[in-house]
């Protein structure tokens, strides 16, 4: 529980340096309002497979290979 807390508030983190920074990426290197949305949608994109393979890899070979 406490690494699965702790990996969450780091993906907090993250998501909220890059909400603070993408402005300051959007005139570096001239990302328009598609590119910035695009790079946070490719920020959560694994998230959707992956909460429909880990019941299952899960069930079959339990939390701790999984997790590691």
């Amino acid at each position: 529980m406490g690494t699965a807390c702790a990996g969450l508030f780091t993906f907090g983190v993250m998501t909220s340096f890059l909400g603070a920074t993408l402005p300051e990426l959007s005139t570096r290197l001239n990302f328009d309002l598609t590119r910035g949305g695009a790079l946070f949608s490719f920020l959560y994109l694994p998230q959707i497979p992956m909460v429909f393979l880990a019941g299952p890899l899960i069930d079959r070979f339990g939390k701790k290979p999984v997790l590691a």
